[in-house]
């Protein structure tokens, strides 16, 4: 399984089990937050983009305690969505 993630600093350290490929650099996204009194909060997301790869079984391990993670199929692009892992895995 290959990935291009927004590794954040608590995704730090990287298991062994998963290969950092390339790392394209600093990035940083605006994203919605919670909103209050009617007015939606902006939130800064901050961490390196990194294309990596594993088996599948050690990203769903070393993610599971996260709530969502941002990947993405072209970051040259700002082309982020957020997903979360199933806690059933």
């Amino acid at each position: 399984m290959d990935i291009i993630m927004l590794v954040q600093p608590e995704h730090l350290p990287i298991p062994e089990s998963i290969k950092i490929i390339d790392i394209f650099g600093e990035e940083s996204l605006m994203v919605k937050g919670e909103s209050e009194n009617n007015i939606t909060k902006m939130v800064k997301i901050s961490g390196k983009s990194m294309y990596l790869g594993g088996p599948q079984a050690a990203f769903t391990e070393c993610l599971k305690p996260f709530d969502g993670i941002w990947i993405s199929s072209n970051p040259a692009l700002g082309d982020w969505e957020v997903v979360h892992v199933k806690p059933e895995l």
